[in-house]
């Protein structure tokens, strides 16, 4: 991958400055210079794009069945056409990938009416044909291990390495004139006059990026990088980290789908859910095992609470509100019956998998770090976006996750590029045999910006 590391303090000119390396910053890059002929950088603090939460995901290319229609939409949409763009891309190019399909499995009755809202949602969106309900015994035909009444099955879902699909849309977007700077980190944001300033600090040295316009998609660090413009400031944040369990080979005769069951937490804290997954490379997974941390910077993940240095900065009430509901807390630190220990996770896996041992938790592993934030009135949207006449903030973005992340940043670049004077249209589109601009936004503008606050 093309990057470069010589910010070496010097005020630069952009048209756009993009803060955070992640597959949707990485996606934005590639659009924007498909369509425009502008002068955008995209920088970031780690060494390499895609090498934070985008490479450490649990790879699934998921399907559209969790959201609502009439409230949603925008998620189901984008992941289903997102879907066809990644197959583009695996077909073109060597990356990664395994056909295996998804279980949602009703482990009683009264989940079964969930899985059958969830197939009632999926018939809203464009692979519709390839979604249907399973009864026990059809379930048991296709997964004799599985201990459930019934499932949706979503036939499509696969799994790959989004690093990798990160890494070839970055190559792309270099060869049209994208300059990516690595090992750098923006600290604060300012709009003065006719330009927005992004502060940077790169091997202990300070610098300054002059633009045009910012993009603020820096994942956990996005809402601090809004306060420092004094954009949103009524919310707070926490930082959740957790882990996943490689499965010994013994495991792969198990099950042969990404599994999830349906639980009370599925759509309050939908993170805190245990679920199978099978890896590109064939390799099965479980989790996740999550626990609070203090800052975007914590990296040590070896205890359950983490540094608490961060989690009471300002503003203070939107944390204590969340803080003084038990259950949450009860989830998240584990101290109702050590939720989350191995063995517990376990048990709630063996709910479904009875054949799953405790033994077979070969190697645990970190799965990077979200954001999660709060206001006045509890969580906020999944994924929130705030803006300034120059600026952009995705302050949030757990939907449509990484699977529908190619149609939603073509969304979300098609505004850019109309609110913004960024370069000018380009004439022919490169690449347009890859992925084509105006397929991949062909979606009402307005559900995006309902996403705005």
């Amino acid at each position: 991958m093309p990057s470069s590391d010589d910010n070496d303090g010097n005020v630069a000119d952009f048209d756009l400055v993009i803060v955070g390396g992640g597959i949707l910053g990485i996606s934005l890059s590639f659009w924007i210079s498909q369509v425009t002929e502008s002068r955008v950088c995209l920088i970031d603090e780690n060494s390499t794009i895609a090498s934070g939460t985008s490479d450490l995901n649990s790879g699934m290319v998921e399907g559209p069945f969790f959201y609502e229609p009439s409230t949603m939409g925008i998620f189901g949409t984008t992941v289903s056409r997102s879907r066809k763009l990644w197959r583009i891309m695996r077909e073109r190019f060597s990356v990664p990938w395994r056909e295996v399909g998804s279980l949602e499995l009703a482990v009683d009755e009264e989940s079964m009416g969930i899985v059958e809202k969830h197939y009632g949602y999926s018939q809203a969106y464009d692979d519709a044909s390839s979604i249907k309900i399973l009864d026990k015994n059809e379930l048991k035909e296709l997964e004799p291990g599985l201990n459930a009444v019934g499932a949706l099955f979503s036939k499509m879902d696969a799994a790959t390495e989004f690093r990798r699909l990160s890494e070839i849309i970055g190559d792309l977007a270099v060869r049209r004139g994208v300059k990516f700077i690595t090992n750098t980190r923006a600290t604060a944001l300012k709009e003065d006059g006719d330009f927005v300033y992004v502060s940077t600090i790169s091997n202990g040295k300070r610098g300054t990026f002059r633009a045009k316009y910012a993009l603020n998609v820096a994942g956990p660090a996005a809402l601090p990088l809004a306060h420092s413009m004094r954009v949103a400031k009524g919310l707070a944040d926490f930082y959740v980290g957790s882990y996943y369990w490689e499965l010994d080979d013994r495991s792969n005769s198990l099950f042969s789908h990404h599994i999830y069951a349906i639980s009370k937490y599925s759509s309050k804290y939908p993170f805190l859910d245990p679920y199978l997954t099978v890896r590109a490379n064939g390799r099965r997974e479980m989790g996740p095992k999550p626990f609070l941390v203090g800052s975007p910077d914590y990296i040590n993940y070896g205890g359950q609470l983490g540094s608490l240095q961060g989690l009471f900065s300002r503003p203070i009430l939107p944390k204590l509100k969340l803080l003084t509901n038990g259950e949450f807390l009860g989830l998240l630190y584990g101290i109702k019956g050590n939720l989350f220990s191995e063995g517990t996770i376990v048990s709630k896996v063996k709910r479904f998998l009875p054949a799953i041992r405790k033994e077979a938790l070969k190697r645990k592993y970190r799965a990077g770090k979200r954001s999660l934030i709060v206001g006045n009135g509890g969580l906020i949207h999944p994924t929130s976006i705030a803006h300034t006449p120059k600026t952009i903030h995705v302050l949030q973005y757990y939907e449509p996750g990484a699977t529908g992340t190619p149609s939603f940043s073509a969304l979300l670049a098609k505004y850019i590029i109309d609110q913004w004077d960024i370069g000018k249209a380009r004439i022919t589109q490169p690449d347009e045999n890859i992925w084509n601009f105006d397929q991949a936004t062909d979606i009402a503008m307005a559900d995006l910006t309902g996403l705005f606050i």
